[in-house]
């Protein structure tokens, strides 16, 4: 929200220092993302709080600057209008309006003056995004701006007939002020509407099918409440983030129905206007206050103050709240309407309270404790793999829990994916944290992508963080969470330096970082060939699919190490010659004891080598066959991959070439003959062959 700081002093007495001004701002928790000088005045864009409706708008703001200062609020001047029960005009049919009326103006033929706003107020309506130029709208856009209650305003001569507030059927369109063209609305959208069309989306947005103009002569202004949770499901429906909208799906203030219109019959009266028929009431909202109860003895022991009733009772009044003495230490406290949908229970007085006094002027202590104990083992190998990490030249990083619809697609994640399904987050203030992740590769990709336009090109960073995959029959009823160590990787794995080249970063690379872990945890990690998906965790499926391998430990997958998926980067519009390459563990591997290594003297005897030359069709790995290879033959030691061919003498199928080492004490003979090594190769050889038959292996 953009404010400007000149006409903040129109509603509330502040130092003229500016700077002393954002200092107070980010103090009580308004945070100010940006400063600004438009001509002679200073404008704020605040970042504010997800469940505070009430700060959007000017008094909001001053009442929360009033409540930690108590310097003096400004009221402004409202004309005070009849109220009359009328469901003549408008009919309320849905229960998700909590309360609403109608107040109908003139304009007067013999008044010329019909500006209605100063410059000043004109420039807080533009600010807030809306256009200047018809002096009813102008008004009831400042009136929204300046308490908080977003206004509608209606032609009265183009409603046709009575107004309803209701809820959408099948099929219903409207065309939305702003839009090129009508959208269809879901099922179940509020909307207010007379006997033909379509008026508003109630709380979201008017339509122009009743627009005031300029020539408007009889305006009807509507004010009302509605469920925060369905405006706020309608706005994201039609993709429309509006001023009203912001207010009302973070819970609007039911007492401010009715003094808005009497504050726009104030500035319309100036303005050559004149109220008819009074304050139409078609349904009133019986806020029956919430009453809350603490003990000033435990506010004190909590944040280890010295307060007395008074202290708290002054304090608390000033946000609003009715403060009465209780029963020996204890207060009893008042919420007001406009605090009804926070405030739900004593502990969040507190949070009152602190502000109020200020976080800083709060005393500090350590935390009352036991003697240290040492870190656990888990959380010791943890900082071991971290420390050889850094020393890789990798930096550690901190993302968020939460990312939006747009990173699921760009990392390619469309529906039937194994990673599509997320926990939603319904009421997100931002639709950049609208999904919990349920995995690490969209968030790493876009660490790449950020380094890339930055100019930085040779990228390391690893996190320890957490994924979260729903299941209705998890602990917490809603998602498995799931601890995992990512890493990933582009450009030069090693700089280039007079005496040698660079070397840029691949999978191989990358297997190297896994042995490294693999080293410093002690454990024996193993990196398999993947190319079946089936054969691969989701997380996997967003890697290259013939440069990607599956980690495993005692032939449990714990991870995939590869090379991010062409379809990954470009969805997330990386250079296609840019081939990060990334890992991804589960931290479950730092529970396992390490094992300690044993070491085997040489033997006296060279090893026997031979080497055999397979061509592997599509959908065989290599290091699938070695296994099999050494399952045959209890005298191998070893089988390598020693060359890989492919042309049109292989008829484009891989010509690999396996080097398998004999070893005599495996074998249990202190020599082998050339012909014993033939004759067990030969069977080796026969019995993969027979093995994969159906494959169509062939030997070259």
């Amino acid at each position: 929200m953009k404010i400007i700081i000149d006409q903040l002093r129109d509603y509330i007495d502040l130092p003229p220092s500016a700077v002393a001004i954002h200092e107070l701002m980010e103090d009580i928790g308004l945070e100010v993302k940006r400063a600004d000088k438009v001509g002679e005045r200073t404008v704020f864009n605040l970042e504010l709080l997800a469940n505070r409706g009430d700060h959007h708008s000017y008094k909001g703001v001053a009442r929360e600057i009033h409540g930690r200062t108590g310097w003096p609020l400004h009221h402004a001047i409202s004309e005070r209008l009849p109220k009359v029960a009328d469901h003549l005009i408008a009919d309320i049919q849905t229960a998700n309006c909590l309360n609403y009326a109608i107040a109908e103006f003139k304009r007067n033929s013999e008044v010329d003056h019909v500006a209605g706003l100063s410059e000043g107020q004109a420039e807080m309506v533009v600010l807030s995004g809306n256009q200047i130029g018809v002096p009813v709208s102008d008004i009831s856009g400042f009136v929204s701006i300046e308490m908080g209650q977003p206004l509608f305003a209606f032609d009265a001569d183009k409603v046709q007939g009575r107004i309803s507030v209701r809820e959408s059927s099948a099929g219903e369109r409207a065309h939305l002020v702003g839009a090129d063209n009508d959208v269809e609305l879901p099922v179940g959208t509020i909307i207010i509407a007379d006997e033909k069309q379509i008026l508003a989306v109630a709380g979201v947005k008017n339509c122009v099918s009743a627009q005031p103009t300029a020539e408007t002569e009889r305006v009807y202004i509507e004010s009302a409440t509605y469920d925060p949770v369905k405006v706020r499901k309608a706005a994201k429906a039609l993709n429309v983030q509006s001023t009203a909208s912001a207010r009302f799906e973070r819970g609007a203030d039911v007492a401010l129905v009715d003094a808005s219109l009497e504050r726009v019959a104030a500035l319309l009266g100036r303005a050559g206007w004149s109220n008819d028929g009074g304050l139409r009431v078609a349904r009133e909202f019986d806020y029956i206050p919430v009453g809350l109860s603490f003990n000033i003895r435990n506010v004190n022991d909590y944040f280890e103050t010295a307060f007395t009733s008074e202290d708290i009772s002054s304090l608390l009044s000033r946000y609003g709240f009715e403060v009465a003495p209780g029963h020996s230490d204890d207060l009893n406290v008042t919420v007001p309407s406009a605090r009804m949908w926070d405030i739900k229970s004593a502990e969040d007085l507190y949070e009152e309270i602190a502000k109020g006094i200020g976080y800083n002027s709060l005393p500090s202590s350590m935390p009352k404790a036991a003697g240290g104990v040492l870190p656990s083992s888990a959380l010791q190998r943890k900082g071991s793999v971290a420390d050889m990490l850094v020393g890789q030249g990798f930096y550690e990083v901190f993302t968020d829990g939460f990312y939006s619809e747009e990173h699921r697609e760009n990392t390619g994640i469309r529906e039937g994916h194994p990673l599509w399904e997320h926990v939603k987050i319904a009421n997100a203030g931002d639709r950049s944290f609208a999904l919990l992740k349920n995995n690490t590769v969209a968030q790493a990709t876009e660490l790449v992508r950020t380094n890339l336009n930055f100019r930085n090109s040779n990228i390391k960073a690893f996190e320890w963080t957490r994924t979260f995959h729903p299941d209705a029959e998890a602990e917490n009823g809603l998602c498995e969470e799931r601890l995992v160590l990512w890493a990933i990787a582009a450009g030069e794995s090693r700089q280039a330096a007079w005496d040698e080249a660079g070397k840029k970063v691949d999978v191989f690379y990358m297997k190297g970082i896994v042995e490294e872990i693999s080293a410093v945890l002690g454990i024996q990690l193993k990196i398999r060939q993947v190319i079946e998906n089936a054969d691969t965790s989701p997380e996997g499926l967003c890697l290259h699919p013939t440069r990607r391998g599956a980690i495993y430990w005692n032939d449990k997958m714990v991870g995939v190490v590869g090379e991010l998926h062409p379809e990954v980067i470009e969805g997330w519009g990386l250079n296609k010659n840019s081939r990060p390459c990334f890992i991804e563990l589960s931290q479950e591997i730092l529970d396992v004891a390490p094992s300690a290594r044993k070491y085997s003297p040489p033997s006296s005897l060279h090893p026997v080598m031979r080497d055999v030359c397979l061509l592997l069709p599509s959908g065989v790995a290599a290091a699938e066959i070695a296994d099999s290879m050494k399952e045959f033959s209890p005298w191998l030691s070893e089988v390598a991959v020693r060359d890989v061919f492919n042309s049109e003498a292989t008829n484009n199928r891989n010509a690999v070439t396996f080097s398998l080492r004999y070893s005599h004490e495996r074998a249990g003979r202190g020599n082998f003959t050339a012909d014993d090594v033939n004759i067990e190769t030969e069977n080796v050889v026969t019995r993969v062959l027979e093995k994969y038959a159906s494959h169509s292996l062939e030997r070259r």
